[in-house]
């Protein structure tokens, strides 16, 4: 995944490590997180690039198949949709730190 470009797909870690570098901070995502849902949701350019750290078994979920399968379990959307608030709020969090610090 590399930032600024259209997300179509979504992709779950079955195994391995992803290194998610963001415009303002970096992090680690393993087997069992997801990654490229908030292009998909809000429909913006990718906010991230994101690199396997090493060997990776990733599934990989498309943008049509991401709504039926949201509309059919009310569960896998409510997680989805529960990390999406959560990656946004720390990404709008970030950003108010940075403008507090520049401020300082």
């Amino acid at each position: 995944i590399t930032r600024g470009e259209t997300g179509s797909s979504m992709y779950f870690i079955a195994a391995g490590r992803l290194h998610v570098e963001l415009e303002d901070r970096s992090l680690n995502l393993s087997s069992g997180e997801f990654v490229g849902e908030l292009a998909l949701l809000t429909g913006a350019p990718r906010n991230a690039t994101v690199v396997a750290r090493g060997f990776a078994y990733l599934f990989e979920l498309e943008a049509k198949d991401m709504k039926r399968v949201m509309r059919r379990s009310g569960a896998m959307r409510a997680m989805i949709e529960r990390r999406a608030r959560e990656r946004l709020s720390a990404s709008v969090g970030s950003a108010a730190d940075n403008v507090r610090e520049d401020a300082a």
